[in-house]
């Protein structure tokens, strides 16, 4: 069945449970909009079947390793040149950051907030600069973070993402006939910082891209990188945030992306003394809250995926977004927006649906315990005891209560049920 009669038969059946709301609560209305509750579920899960079809993709391993591709180099420069004299090969990369997709795979969600946004600030500077020397002065640097620093405070940014850039797994891969090489550089061949006496103000930077790394920022081809506004990025606040939004930025032409667990903590540093509650508490839900204020990331929501035999145990986690629009016209691509917008929210709205009934069943559980702790329990006045209770039963979710009255040596009786609201 198509897409759009799918919805309109949802949309329906929705108004008529909206309209059964409005009366009065019969055990034959319940009935009726459970069972228009659960065509409406039915209808939802093929609707998303076919939505996640429609954007599936391959979902690429995200391991730390950086894969050599060959790239033009020159002889590396002695003498820096000044970064004011460098030549942007095109105006969008003024404002936009690009860089190979493989820069994604290396952990570098141990970055501050600064580090981060000057990080991608001079990989914006380096971009199709090949293996050239470039001098950073502090007004370079301070305009490139868009904000108002001393040039005290601005070394030790500096020295500070030096230090992380040097513990980042940035490694080179290489094949023969008869073997797999790994070998890790650092990612500049050169990095100098020259501060002044006494005060330790930052007179310069210089920094040089490793040769074995000039393909991350030099000749990009369609399909290999990354690409987002630079000023974008840097008022994203929170380091989590930060981190999602540059690896989100890789799929916005699909909106999914599926990251192995072990991998997503990796990238992002999460703590490893973090169990899924603070992961969700302190990394997911504020992250999402500021990435939420964020075209195309307003409704992203995401699914923990248990894919072991081990179905208590997290796997992978998967996040949806709207896709980018892909009509050639103005009309097409807002089409495409609004279509988009839509599947998304209906994906959110359905993982929220799973995760409410998977509380609600465990909620279930655990009133049923509770309620069977009470079997063999004995209710009593001065005159001896009154009441017994035998056994608790639950059927469609509702709870029986079987008791028995030993003074009357009657058979047990199913006297009394609990229904959810009145737990």
């Amino acid at each position: 069945m198509e897409f759009d009669q799918l919805e309109s038969q949802r949309s329906d059946l929705q108004k008529v449970l909206k309209e059964l709301d409005t009366l009065p609560k019969t055990p034959q209305i319940e009935l009726q909009k459970q069972e228009i509750q659960d065509r409406i579920n039915k209808i939802t899960d093929t609707i998303i079947k076919e939505l996640l079809s429609k954007h599936e993709i391959k979902k690429e391993e995200l391991k730390p390793t950086l894969k050599e591709e060959p790239t033009p180099t020159k002889e590396p420069q002695t003498t820096p040149t000044p970064c004011k004299d460098l030549v942007v090969s095109t105006p969008k990369d003024k404002t936009y950051i690009t860089y190979h997709n493989n820069a994604n795979k290396v952990n570098l969600g141990k970055l501050s907030e600064r580090e981060a946004n000057l990080l991608f600030a001079i990989f914006q500077r380096l971009k199709d600069q090949g293996n050239t020397l470039i001098r950073f002065e502090p007004q370079d640097l301070k305009r490139m973070l868009n904000i108002d620093i001393s040039n005290e405070r601005l070394s030790e940014v500096v020295i500070k993402l030096w230090d992380s850039i040097k513990t980042a797994d940035f490694w080179k891969i290489s094949e023969t006939e008869t073997s797999i090489i790994k070998e890790n550089y650092m990612l500049f061949s050169r990095c100098k910082i020259e501060l002044n006496k006494p005060s330790k103000d930052l007179k310069y930077l210089e920094i040089q891209l490793n040769d074995n790394y000039q393909y991350l920022l030099n000749n990009l081809g369609m399909g290999q990188y990354t690409s987002f506004n630079l000023l974008e990025f840097q008022r994203v606040r929170g380091k989590y945030a930060k981190t999602l939004y540059r690896l989100l930025k890789q799929y916005k032409s699909t909106g999914i992306l599926s990251v192995e667990w072990s991998q997503f903590r990796e990238l992002l540093d999460i703590p490893k003394d973090y169990d899924m509650t603070n992961i969700d508490k302190f990394v997911l839900k504020i992250a999402l809250k500021e990435l939420h204020k964020i075209y195309p990331f307003e409704h992203l929501s995401y699914k923990k995926e248990r894919k072991s035999h081990d179905k208590r145990k997290v796997t992978h986690i998967d996040f949806y977004f709207e896709q980018l629009p892909q009509g050639e016209t103005k009309k097409q691509k807002q089409a495409d927006k609004q279509r988009a917008k839509r599947d998304i929210k209906l994906i959110a709205w359905d993982i929220k649906r799973q995760g409410m009934l998977k509380r609600s069943k465990e909620t279930l559980e655990v009133r049923e315990m509770d309620l069977k702790s009470l079997i063999g329990s004995l209710f009593e006045n001065p005159n001896g005891v009154i009441l017994k209770v035998e056994n608790i039963t639950k059927e469609k979710n509702q709870f029986f209560m079987h008791v028995s009255f030993p003074n009357r040596k009657s058979e047990p009786q199913k006297s009394l049920y609990l229904t959810n609201d009145m737990l």
